[in-house]
């Protein structure tokens, strides 16, 4: 059985932390020879903000 997204998303199966580090991984050296410097930039600066949005969405800080 081998992993889909939509199951993942469904709650059916769950990737896990080995899986999402794995992805996550494979996304950030995708952006990061996918861009130069600013590009990366720009994307670090987009995902610091949805961390901040999603942490005082939360009510956590």
């Amino acid at each position: 059985m081998g992993f889909r997204l939509g199951d993942d998303l469904a709650e059916r199966t769950m990737l896990g932390d080995t899986g999402a580090h794995a992805l996550g991984a494979a996304l950030g050296v995708a952006v990061a020879a996918g861009n130069g410097r600013l590009g990366t930039a720009l994307h670090a600066a987009a995902f610091v903000a949805a961390a901040v949005a999603g942490e005082r969405g939360a009510g956590s800080g």
